[in-house]
């Protein structure tokens, strides 16, 4: 730790690792069950797909249609599963 870290830099550092340690607990979650998940990344871009290993940084996703890429945990802002638009349309009725 930096000994000029203000308060509010410490509780934001504390808060971003809290995410990272959710994150990864969720991708650890879904990835046995082989089902696809829908991850949304910081950016607003999203990804579709079958999570295929996890390694200490990121994970491998194959991708519903850009095959397989590592998403790195840091650019995840939301892991949900999948749920297609027609089952998600039945479901809310």
């Amino acid at each position: 730790m930096d000994e000029h870290e203000t308060d509010v830099e410490r509780m934001m550092r504390q808060s971003e690792e809290d995410r990272l340690i959710l994150i990864k607990k969720k991708v650890e979650a879904f990835q046995p069950l082989n089902e696809r998940v829908h991850i949304t990344l910081k950016g607003g871009m999203w990804k579709r797909g079958i999570i295929i290993t996890i390694k200490p940084d990121f994970f491998l996703l194959n991708e519903t249609l850009e095959g397989i890429l590592p998403v790195f945990f840091q650019e995840v802002s939301k892991i949900e599963k999948y749920i297609q638009k027609e089952k998600k349309e039945e479901a809310q009725v």
